[in-house]
Order: structure tokens, then sequence, then C-alpha cells
């Protein structure tokens, strides 16, 4: 489109931008108009257009507003200022204070659908005359009636997976008519669901136009013409409220019409005593594991403590065992030194019974001792277990007379009486002489 200017003598040109809202809808002008209050209309093969010479924006209008049709082929204005179209789809009368549309087809009286481009004016009689590919229609628009019954909107069914919901069924979601139940709740899988919905409108009940939205889901309203059912799929758990409004044959909207809440509710898995479960495990795992880790670690610890125990247990037999050692060593050279003495004593008093028996035994007694220094300085074998059994074959039951005799001296001057009764007076076996005296 373009526009002249008298005074600059320059075009200017108007045309669609994808980019831009407020340009010129799309597609072939085929009619322009200026209207008393001066406004300048343009009709598009998109839709009408209201055009402001002062900021050079356009206001549009379409399907999406109430027209049956964005081909436009002629615009005329009546005597009240109300603009009327012709399309492809009948003809419309738009209410420029209301922004409505009221739209005509073939079923109240019009030639056809389908009418020509720039075919349409309006007589001095204040009548209107549009042409189509079946002739023309000529009506006088103060005429025309209105229907001024707002149409009450009611709920006719509700289905699942297209199915439809059985009042007192095994489901129990109805326990009366989806008109008289103000919500419903449904579980997790069913998924699909449609709500049908009807206005109470007699007067060509065709032309009944409906719109809804699901509150919680959307924000707009889907606007449907005379779709009379409503289909949503794999809604997330929670609340929702249907909403659905009508209006009747005139473009006459129930702006209040009629809502159903909608309860999905969530899988047991996503419910909250299932997170609260969840949470618990994981808390008690958590919890184990934290035990777990600190149950090791003090064992952890007990082992060091253990370890260095055993480490300073070895050190004292370490250093025990060098004691016993070194003291052998000191005690063999000096017992060694007695012996020899004692045996010549022995030998020099063989006429004394008594010195000699009280000689035998403090030698028997240094003997003794010299074989528990001799013990002392294996010591260390003991204990790193490198001791081995030597056997020798004897009398044994001699062997433990002389030692118990050894301690009879001892007895009498701490006046311990204590006697030897073997079962037997010999008994010849192999055994350890020196293991047998340490025990």
């Amino acid at each position: 489109m373009d526009l002249f200017d008298p005074r600059s003598e320059r075009f200017t040109n108007f045309k669609h931008d994808v980019s831009d809202t407020n340009s010129l809808s799309k597609g072939f002008v085929h009619s322009i108009i200026q209207t008393g209050d001066s406004a300048i209309w343009i009709g598009t093969t998109g839709g009408l257009n209201r055009f402001d010479p002062a900021t050079g924006r356009f206001i549009h209008y379409s399907t999406h507003n109430g027209l049956p049709n964005n081909e436009i082929k002629c615009i005329v204005e009546d005597d009240d200022g109300s603009i009327w179209v012709s399309t492809n789809k009948g003809i419309s009368r738009f209410d420029r204070e209301s922004g409505t549309f009221k739209n005509y087809d073939i079923s109240d009286g019009l030639q056809g659908n389908e009418f020509n481009v720039r075919s349409g004016w309006k007589t001095r009689a204040g009548e209107m005359i549009f042409g189509g590919n079946n002739g023309f229609n000529i009506f006088d628009p103060a005429e025309l009636k209105s229907n001024d019954v707002v149409p009450p909107v009611l709920l006719t069914e509700f289905k699942i997976f297209n199915r439809a919901v059985e009042i007192g069924g095994k489901d129990k979601l109805l326990t009366k008519h989806i008109s008289e139940t103000g919500a419903i709740t449904l579980a997790y899988w069913q998924t699909v669901f449609s709500i049908g919905y009807v206005a109470l409108n007699y007067v060509s009940p065709e032309k009944n136009q409906y719109a809804y939205r699901l509150e919680g889901f959307e924000s707009d309203w889907n606007y449907v013409g005379g779709e009379r059912t409503a289909t949503y799929t794999n809604l997330d758990p929670g609340d929702y409220v249907f909403h659905v409004k009508a209006s009747n044959n005139d473009g006459l909207w129930n702006q209040a019409g009629t809502a159903l809440s909608i309860t999905v509710n969530p899988p047991f898995w996503k419910t909250w005593w299932a997170y609260l479960l969840m949470t618990l495990v994981a808390l008690t795992a958590a919890l184990l594991v934290i035990n777990y880790f600190i149950s090791r670690q003090r064992l952890e610890n007990a082992l060091k403590i253990e370890h260095l125990e055993l480490e300073k247990m070895y050190e004292l037999d370490r250093i025990k065992t060098q004691f016993f050692s070194n003291i052998s060593h000191e005690f063999y050279a000096p017992l060694t030194l007695i012996l020899g003495p004692l045996e010549r004593l022995i030998s020099s008093h063989k006429h004394n019974h008594k010195i000699q028996e009280s000689l035998k035994l403090i030698y028997r007694s240094a003997k003794r001792l010299q074989r528990m220094t001799n013990q002392l300085k294996n010591f260390q074998k003991m204990e790193s277990g490198d001791v081995q059994l030597r056997l020798a074959r004897g009398d044994i039951m001699l062997f433990i007379r002389d030692i118990v005799h050894s301690f009879r001296d001892y007895a009498i001057d701490h006046r311990i009486e204590y006697q030897f009764h073997p079962v037997q007076a010999r008994f010849t076996t192999w055994f350890d002489a020196d293991k047998l005296d340490k025990i």
C-alpha cells in the first residue's frame, strides 16, 4: 500500500514485515476505505487492518479476533459507523466499540459464502449490497435483529482414552453427571482425557462459538469455533481448572462460562511420603556409611595402638632377654670357679660323712645354678622359638629324687615338712633333663 502526501508530492510505501507486528498484514490489498471518523481501513488476504496515519502503525483483526475468514474481499461502512466486510466465508459486521465481529453465512440467506473482490456498496437508503459467485445480497442493517440472550454453558461428558466415564462406574470418578461435578481426580496413568461442552442457544446453534483454557497449564484462551470437545494429554501431576465459555449465534459471549477442577495425582514414587521414605533411606545409608568409616577409623587406631604396644612389649622383651643373657655371663665364671674347689673339698673329706654330704649338697646346688645360668644364656633362643628338645635315656626317678634332696636342708631350716613318694623306685625313660629341671 502506498500513501501519497500532496504537500511533499511523495509516496510512502507500507508492506508486511514479519519482524514488525504493527506492520500491514500479509497478502494482497483488496479494499481500502476511510470511515467517517477519518480512520483508514485496509482489507488484505491476511485480515482486516486499521491504519493510523499519525504513527504509521496498523492494528490487525483476523480469525483470532472472530473473523470467519482472513481473506477480506470488500469493506463498507453503514450509517451507524459499523464496518461490514465480505470474505470467502460469509459477511461480518465489526463493532468498533466492543471490538467484536458478528458473522453471517449461507444459513442466514446469503447467496453463498464466497464473495467477489471490491463488490460492495451502500445505497442512499442505507442498504448494504454485496456481490458473490451466485448473485448479490441486499439488506438493511437496521432491520437485522440481534440475539441478546447470553447462552448458558454446560459440560456434557468426560472421556478417558476416548471412552466416556460412566456415573458410578468401577473407577468411581463420577458419582453424578459431569455438569453437576465441581471437581474430578485422575490417576497418574490416565494421561489422555477429553471434556465435552455445549452452549444452550437454539437459534442457529451451528453458529455458537466456543473458547476454553486449562488454568495451571496455559494462560491464553483457545478459540475453537464450533468445536465442542477439548482434549489434553500427558499433564504433569498437579491441580488444574478447566474453563470454557461460549457465544450465541450473534457472537454474544457468556464470559463467565463454566469450570471444572481437575487434580492429577502423582505416581506413588513421586508422592511426599515416597520422597520422605527415600530421604530416610538415603539418610540411613549415609549414617551407615559414616558409621562404617568411623568404626573403621577406630579399628585402625586400635590396631595402631596395639601395634605400638606390641612393639613396646617386644622391645621390653629384647631388653629383658639381653639383661638375662648378660647376667648369665656374669654368673657363669664365678660358678665355674666355685665348683672346682668344691670337688677337691669333697674328695678331701671322704672320712667325714656329714661334712661330705653338706659339701655334696652345695656342689649339687652350684651345678643346678650353673645349669640355670646356661638356661639364661639360652633365654634369647627360647624367646625366638629356636629351643630344641634334647632327649636322653635315664632314670627319671633318680633325677627327681636328687632335685628333691637338694631342697632338704632349706626345708629343715624353714621348718617345712615335705615328702617324696615315688610310684616306683626306678623308671628308665627318655627325657630332657634341662627342660625338666626348669619345671
